[in-house]
C-alpha cells in the first residue's frame, strides 16, 4: 500500500473523510512530508497544487472554517502534491458551486493531457462528459457497460434501464441525427459539447411546484438577520430577509462560502444570529434566543454522517418517532412506507455507516421524514443521488401532505428548475434575487 499510494491519489466523495491537520498548509504538506521531499519543494507542491485547484492564497486558512467545497477542493490538493500517476475521484463535483465545478474540470483535464490517467465516479454527468475519453456503468457490483464516449448514443438504453442520466449533449446530438435524418458520427457529440448544451435547457424537467394557488400563509420570516462564526473576519449573514410562504420549495444557490448553509442552520434554530428577527409560524422572534421550531422544522445536512448514530437503518427511522411519542403500529407503518418509498428495501437491519453515501442520505432523509416537519430543510439533497433517485425523492416529498414548505441548498441548476418555484441567490452572506427559477437564473 504505501508503494502504491506514491502513484495513485485517492478523493474520498465527503472531504471531511480526509482532511485532519488544522490548517490548509498542514494538510496538503502532510503527504509530501512523509515521502520525506526536502522543504522547499514541498512548499513549491503546496502552492502549485492550491492554484492548480482555484485556492491561491489559503495556505493559512483553517479548514475546519472551509465551506463543503473548498474543503473538496483542498482534499484534491493534498493528492496533487503526491504528484500521482493515477488520480481516482469519486464524486469530485459532487459538492461545488458551477464555478468551482468549471476549476475542478480544468483541473483534471489539464492534469490529463500532462499524463495523469483520471478515473471518476460521477453522477453529474453534464459536468464531466466534457474530458471522459471512456464511459463504464456498473450495477450490482459488475460492469455493465464500458465503451468509448463517441458510442455512448447507441447505449442510451443501459442508462434509462438503471435509472441514470443520459448526458444532455447525447440526447441533442441524437435528436439532431433523427430529426435531419442524419448518420450518427462520432465527432457530433463533442460539437455539441462546445456548445455547452447543459446550460441552455433540460430534458426531462417536471413543472416546477408552485405556491398552492390559494391564500398566501405565511410559515417563517427572517427580517435584517446577521450572523458571524466565533472568530470570523467578516459576518456570514448580513442583512438577511425572507418570508417562506405555504407552498414554496425554495432553492438556495450560490457560490461555496456565500452562506446557504448558515442560513438553513438559522431557519433550523441551530445557529442564533447576532442580529436581526425571526418569527416561525408565531413560535416567536430572536430578540430572546429562538429555538428554532422543534417537532415543526426538519433539517438534512450536507454531510449525512453527522446525523447517523443508531446500530441499523430501522432504528435510525424509529429514533425521532419515539422521542416524539408515536405509538408502534404507527411507527411501523410509517417506516415501512418510507423504506419503500426510498428505495432503502433489504437495507432495514444493515448498519447505516456499512451504506454508500447516497444510501446513507436517503437513510436521513427518511429520519427527517419520520417527523412529519412543517417546514423541510435540505442542504445539497441530491449529492451522490442518480437521476431515477432523485426524481423519486422530489416525489415522496411533494407527496408528504405535512410539509408546508420546503427549503434546500443546491449547486444544480436542473434540480433548482425541476423542483423549486423560487430561487434565492446569495453572495457574500447577502440575498441579492429572490424570485422563480427561470427568472433568476436566466
Amino acid at each position: 500500500m504505501p508503494y502504491i499510494s506514491q502513484y495513485v491519489g485517492m478523493v474520498f466523495q465527503s472531504p471531511d473523510d480526509q482532511l485532519f491537520c488544522n490548517s490548509v498548509r498542514d494538510e496538503i504538506s502532510f503527504g509530501p512530508e512523509n515521502l520525506g521531499l526536502p522543504p522547499a519543494e514541498i512548499t513549491k507542491r503546496v502552492e502549485e497544487a492550491l492554484t492548480q485547484v482555484g485556492l491561491g492564497g489559503f495556505e493559512e486558512r483553517q479548514t475546519a472554517r472551509l465551506s463543503g467545497g473548498q474543503k473538496q477542493r483542498v482534499a484534491i490538493a493534498s493528492q496533487l502534491a503526491m504528484g500521482p500517476v493515477v488520480l481516482a475521484l469519486d464524486e469530485p463535483v459532487s459538492q461545488l458551486d458551477p464555478s468551482g465545478t468549471a476549476e475542478i474540470i480544468k483541473c483534471l483535464d489539464d492534469l490529463k493531457q500532462r499524463g495523469i490517467t483520471i478515473v471518476l465516479v460521477e453522477h453529474r454527468v453534464n459536468d464531466v462528459i466534457g474530458i471522459v475519453d471512456r464511459v463504464m456503468v456498473m450495477d450490482r457490483g459488475s460492469v455493465v457497460l464500458d465503451i468509448d464516449r463517441k458510442d455512448l448514443p447507441a447505449h442510451t438504453g443501459v442508462f434509462k434501464a438503471l435509472g441514470l442520466k443520459v448526458p444532455d449533449a447525447v440526447q441533442i446530438a441524437g435528436a439532431v441525427c433523427s430529426e435531419w435524418s442524419m448518420e450518427w458520427t462520432g465527432t457530433l457529440i463533442d460539437e455539441v459539447i462546445k456548445l455547452k448544451p447543459s446550460k441552455q435547457g433540460f430534458f426531462g424537467c417536471e413543472s416546477p411546484a408552485g405556491n398552492n394557488g390559494g391564500k398566501k400563509r405565511r410559515v417563517a420570516s427572517l427580517r435584517d438577520i446577521s450572523f458571524a462564526y466565533p472568530g470570523a473576519r467578516e459576518a456570514s449573514l448580513k442583512g438577511v430577509s425572507l418570508d417562506i410562504y405555504n407552498g414554496d420549495i425554495i432553492a438556495i444557490m450560490g457560490r461555496n462560502g456565500s452562506g446557504k448553509s448558515t442560513l438553513l442552520s438559522i431557519l433550523a434554530g441551530l445557529n442564533q444570529p447576532i442580529s436581526g428577527s425571526a418569527d416561525m409560524n408565531g413560535l416567536g422572534s430572536l430578540k430572546g434566543r429562538w429555538h428554532g421550531s422543534t417537532g415543526r422544522t426538519g433539517m438534512v445536512f450536507q454531510n449525512p454522517d453527522l446525523q447517523l448514530f443508531e446500530d441499523s437503518v430501522w432504528a435510525e427511522l424509529e429514533f425521532s418517532q419515539k422521542n416524539l411519542g408515536v405509538d408502534k403500529v404507527l411507527r411501523t407503518f410509517r417506516n415501512s412506507s418510507l423504506v419503500g418509498t426510498l428505495r432503502l428495501e433489504g437495507l432495514e437491519r444493515i448498519p447505516p455507516h456499512a451504506l454508500s453515501s447516497g444510501q446513507r442520505l436517503r437513510v436521513v432523509i427518511g429520519a427527517v421524514l419520520a417527523m412529519a416537519p412543517r417546514l423541510l430543510l435540505l442542504d445539497e439533497p441530491t449529492t451522490g443521488q442518480n437521476e431515477e433517485n432523485i426524481c423519486n425523492l422530489i416525489r415522496t416529498i411533494r407527496n408528504e401532505s405535512g410539509i408546508e414548505a420546503v427549503v434546500f441548498c443546491t449547486h444544480d441548476f436542473e434540480t433548482a428548475v425541476r423542483f423549486s418555484n423560487r430561487v434565492l441567490l446569495m453572495r457574500e452572506g447577502c440575498v441579492v434575487a429572490d424570485g422563480p427559477a427561470r427568472e433568476v437564473l436566466g
